[in-house]
């Protein structure tokens, strides 16, 4: 077999290699393991767990050979990824596909070469497991076996040490866009807002140059913002950019592309950039809101083959943001002429803020997905399921499995958040003391109470009763309402608190001398955004998410009032299994 022959997909393959961020790191030892029992198994002095770079072997593990590495054109171990069976040289001297190979004709004198190749799911060959011997052998079709199932394990590894590191990658990468979605609903102004996602995108990308182009409606020219320092030049001078330029075609196609090199470039914008220097690759991805196209975020690098798909992604991502900025600037600048603009501002908003939710929601749930498998691939081989570990290896399990569960801690915080603004949270019962929790959420707002005079009364029922709810939600709950209670009752007023048993249930009362509540008031005053009479501060959301909260309970809440003569809230919530 001709040597310096590569596969159809090398330029694939290449990139996969790179995926596994494998090369060039330090010894491992369940690789160096592995060599070590291929040797043992095939009784050979060399077994290698070999990667082919574009111009290099480089071995990951090796077990009785020295060097870190050889070129690719000598090397055995290229011919092998040529094809998907495992590559049997019994006696190199006789074996036409051999014969003239210096490593078998020069001063190492190989004659014995068997290699699986290191297969992956998605179909690359990136290097091998090798035994290799200065004796003629012959190998059983069991031993071939054997160097095959070495080898997927062998890529195993390779895959479990990925999934690993995505997901701390993902992890960080829901942070940074969260971070985004903020800036995004959070400003108006247009240049701060890029200023602040480039920030942020830079620790998910790696580029030199960022710009974004935007096209004012009914033109065919382009708008430039954040413009890198090294392009400010390009743009300044002459008329602004046309729709006949990569950033143009992004907008025309609605298509995000790649050009990997600049070899790729076909507008003249692209070879003036290029030959001022600096500009090899680029991205274009267009910024899309409500069916139309705004504009385009632009990234571009001194480099070639920069730009990955999976960056391609995450850079659509970051333009959904963008879009989210760009259509509330034309929204703040439409309402400043009418007020039909201003309405359709704060739609926008709601609706990012949905979009928020959703995105938190399901990107929460593909991180479990890969953290699950890694989770119960790891409790599995702690378990000794798949044979017994040796002392390091049961340590790096403990490891994995522990920064796994910590991180599921961290999502499932992150998912009780969207499901809050979702309406979707569970409740996390618990027994407790219903006297201890009267206490402790009355100690919250007796400093205020006694701050304005106020005779402050707390009755919990007889004994000691317990009672299974979510405990959290419940003290939310009573703390709303005794916070209400104390701000809206004049000095020297009074505020009672009590708790009594009904059957199956527990009912809280707080009790006021405060102003009331017109019925007319009272009708509405568990909707969202409804606040009580005289009250200019606060979201008008409290006594809403308390009617949400106790009716997740299985319960209900209600109010009596009349102008002049206070207010008594109640709400009632069953016992649970406790009593």
């Amino acid at each position: 077999m001709s040597l310096g022959i590569h596969p159809p997909n090398e330029f694939e393959r290449l990139a996969a290699l790179r995926r596994y961020q494998i090369l060039d790191t330090p010894p491992d030892g369940a690789f160096d393991r592995i060599a070590s029992v291929a040797a043992r198994i095939f009784d050979v002095p060399i077994a290698l767990v070999s990667l082919v770079d574009h111009d290099r072997i480089w071995f990951k593990a090796r077990h009785g050979l020295s060097i870190p590495q050889v070129d690719r054109d000598p090397g055995l171990c290229a011919s092998v990824i040529l094809k998907d069976e495992t590559y049997v040289v019994n006696d190199a001297r006789f074996d036409l596909r051999t014969l003239a190979n210096p490593l078998v004709a020069g001063e190492l004198g190989l004659r014995f070469y068997a290699a699986a190749p290191l297969h992956t799911h998605d179909g690359h060959n990136l290097g091998t497991l090798c035994v290799m011997d200065f004796q003629p052998r012959q190998i059983t079709q069991g031993q071939t076996s054997t160097l095959e199932d070495l080898a997927a394990t062998v890529v195993n590894e390779m895959e479990l040490r990925l999934a690993a590191r995505q997901v701390a990658e993902n992890a960080q990468r829901l942070e940074l866009l969260n971070e985004l979605m903020h800036i995004a609903t959070s400003t108006l102004d247009k240049d701060e807002a890029f200023s602040r996602i480039e920030e942020q995108l830079k620790q998910l990308i790696n580029y030199d140059r960022f710009s974004v182009a935007l096209r004012p409606p009914g033109t065919d020219y382009l708008e430039m913002h954040a413009v890198a320092p090294e392009s400010r030049k390009t743009f300044a001078e002459g008329a602004p950019p046309s729709l006949d330029t990569p950033m143009g075609e992004a907008i025309l196609t609605g298509r995000p592309f790649i050009r990997r090199t600049s070899k790729e470039f076909t507008y003249p914008l692209e070879f003036e950039m290029h030959q001022a220097g600096g500009y090899n690759s680029a991205m274009f991805v267009p910024l899309r809101s409500k069916g139309r196209i705004l504009g385009s975020v632009n990234l571009g690098s001194n480099r070639e083959n920069n730009f990955s798909e999976n960056e391609l992604e995450i850079a659509q991502k970051i333009a959904e943001h963008m879009s989210v900025v760009v259509e509330n600037a034309i929204l703040y600048e439409e309402s400043k002429q009418s007020e039909e603009a201003l309405r359709r501002l704060n739609k926008q908003l709601e609706e990012a803020n949905r979009h928020k939710s959703e995105f938190l929601a399901n990107l929460s749930h593909e991180l479990r997905t890969p953290l699950n498998a890694i989770l119960g691939a790891s409790e599995l081989l702690g378990d000794n399921v798949f044979g017994p570990l040796n002392g390091k290896q049961a340590e790096y399990i403990v490891d994995i499995h522990d920064a796994g569960e910590h991180l599921l801690s961290l999502i499932n915080d992150v998912l009780d958040l969207s499901k809050i603004e979702a309406g979707k949270l569970e409740l996390q019962l618990e027994g407790f003391s219903l006297r201890l929790l009267m206490e402790r959420s009355s100690a919250i707002v007796r400093e205020r109470a006694v701050g304005k005079s106020l005779e402050f009364s707390v009755f919990p029922p007889a004994g000691d009763v317990v009672i299974e709810a979510d405990e959290r939600k419940v003290k939310q709950v009573v703390y709303n309402l005794l916070s209400n209670a104390v701000k809206f009752t004049p000095e020297h007023g009074k505020v009672v608190f009590s708790a009594s048993l009904d059957d199956d249930r527990v009912v809280f009362s707080v009790e006021d001398t405060g102003p009331g509540i017109a019925p007319e008031v009272s009708e509405h005053i568990f909707h969202d955004f409804v606040r009580g009479p005289g009250q200019q501060e606060g979201t008008g959301l409290g006594l809403a998410l308390s009617k949400r909260l106790v009716e997740l309970h299985g319960g209900s809440i209600w109010l009596e009032s009349q102008p002049g003569s206070g207010s008594r809230f109640f709400f009632s919530i069953p016992f649970g299994t406790a009593r």
